[in-house]
């Protein structure tokens, strides 16, 4: 990193520099037309001429100048961008195999009664899918940021596949209250993996930012040509100045990272996934409180 910050200063110095010579070449140029033509006209015309010469090398050198320095940069971020990633993967990755691990030693180590084993590998197992969960995010948004949809559309009557989703997600976030609201008539021709990425990172994003024993709703209806489905908590809320971020890579809110765990993988892959078939995400404000996540897909 220090050494492309490096490059791009030299850069910058460089062009003033060249600028400068540039400028003192006229200087000199024009002095030594001035000894050599008495003619005034001429004089003149062979300024515009120094001058056209300087203008459309300076218009050229700044573009190229301007190219370089976009280079340089854009290649700073991609290495930013791969730091954040690695870190913020490392760290998701941990915690699971960690609490895994810990089960697991216990269960080894120690004698535990029967029902005790059952409660164990049952946690066990739910760090387990949570970690395949965090492994497909990472997977799917490396498939989704060039482009590439392996996907397998299919009829989804949506009130079955939320049910069954919401079943999973319950396991993890057992402190929550859900309530499904969805119109009996919603059915939409999607891939069901990618169906379920939305619904399992917009349920999740909702529990992680909401209060314990805290009601988060779902609600779909499907009207002439588009399928509305709606994940609505009762947090704090979100400012319009975060809502524009919040589908950004690697965006974390910067007051409440340090306490809520993510990689800021999640939204950005919904918003994605969601772009690939022609849709859009919004976020409100609640009237009562809490944050409104609203998906609108064409069926």
């Amino acid at each position: 990193m220090f050494q492309r910050k490096f490059r791009q200063r030299l850069l910058h110095i460089l062009f003033v520099y060249v600028i400068l010579q540039l400028f003192w070449w006229g200087v000199q140029l024009y002095r030594s037309y001035n000894v050599l033509y008495t003619d005034k006209e001429q004089l003149m015309g062979k300024l515009g001429m120094i001058i056209g010469e300087g203008a459309v090398f300076s218009i050229l050198l700044f573009f190229g100048f301007r190219w370089i320095n976009k280079s340089i940069k854009k290649e700073m971020e991609s290495a930013t961008v791969e730091k954040t990633f690695l870190l913020s993967v490392t760290h998701e990755l941990k915690t699971p195999i960690a609490s895994i691990r810990l089960m697991l030693d216990t269960l080894t180590r120690h004698k535990t009664e029967e029902l005790k084993q059952q409660q164990i590998l049952g946690q066990a197992q739910s760090e387990l899918t949570r970690l395949q969960k965090q492994i497909e995010n990472i997977l799917l948004t490396s498939r989704t940021s060039t482009g590439r949809f392996e996907n397998q559309d299919q009829m989804i009557v949506l009130n079955e596949f939320v049910g069954t989703e919401l079943k999973k997600i319950q396991k993890w976030y057992p402190e929550h209250r859900f309530q499904l609201n969805l119109d009996p008539a919603c059915k939409l021709h999607m891939d069901p993996e990618l169906l379920g990425s939305i619904l399992f990172n917009l349920v999740d994003n909702a529990c992680k930012y909401s209060p314990i024993q805290s009601l988060i709703e779902i609600k779909g209806k499907q009207t002439e040509g588009n399928l509305t489905l709606q994940i609505l908590d009762q947090g704090k809320g979100v400012s319009e100045e975060e809502r524009k971020k919040m589908t950004q890579m690697f965006y974390r809110n910067a007051q409440t990272s340090d306490q809520v765990s993510g990689s800021g993988l999640g939204l950005y892959l919904v918003n994605n996934i969601i772009k690939f078939y022609r849709g859009s995400i919004s976020f409100s404000n609640r009237e009562n409180g809490g944050t409104c996540a609203q998906v609108t897909l064409p069926v």
